[in-house]
């Protein structure tokens, strides 16, 4: 009898530690997670060329809300994002809204294939080629990851994987009212 209390006892406490150490590794990952987001803050004006391999500048941009999606056409989440991209840009590209596509080419078929895709999936608003350096100074790390920059240039959110087009709405309405 108390043998058996023991056994129970003693599967108690390693059920309790397994509790534990599933709570710390939690805890660890948001941390690691959070630390790893992209910083809100003066945005990074960036050079570089889009998919046409023509040079192209976010600081004409400037003074426009701006939203980067970083992607890749490997990625579902992405194509998932793509058709909600373009009825945004529809909607709001007149009222001060630039949707620009960061595309991730990691040596992926290259701007040809990709130009057939956006062709393909007739997306309208530009996409650009991203760069190490890019990613780098926007801290991004899984895609897709969209950047929102406000008029003042300051990065006012970041939405890492997809989202609803209501709360893009909602996001957008926000900034162009400041």
């Amino acid at each position: 009898m108390e043998e058996n209390k023991n056994q129970v006892k003693q599967s108690n406490i390693k059920k309790y530690v397994n509790f534990l150490f599933y709570i710390v590794i939690i805890v660890v990952a948001v941390a690691y997670f959070l630390n790893n987001m992209p910083k809100k803050g003066p945005a990074y004006f960036f050079q570089t060329t889009n998919i046409r391999n023509e040079k192209v500048d976010l600081n004409q941009y400037k003074g426009r809300v701006i939203l980067l999606d970083f992607w890749g056409v490997w990625c579902p989440p992405c194509r998932k994002m793509l058709p909600i991209l373009e009825e945004l840009n529809t909607e709001y590209k007149a009222k001060g809204v630039s949707i620009i596509g960061v595309h991730v080419v990691s040596g992926f078929r290259g701007n040809q294939f990709t130009q057939k895709f956006a062709k393909n999936y007739k997306l309208k608003y530009p996409i650009w080629v991203s760069t190490r350096n890019i990613e780098q100074r926007y801290q991004v790390k899984s895609y897709p990851t969209m950047i929102i920059i406000d008029k003042k240039g300051q990065i006012r959110n970041v939405v890492v994987g997809t989202q609803s087009k209501r709360k893009l709405k909602k996001i957008f309405d926000t900034l162009l009212a400041e």
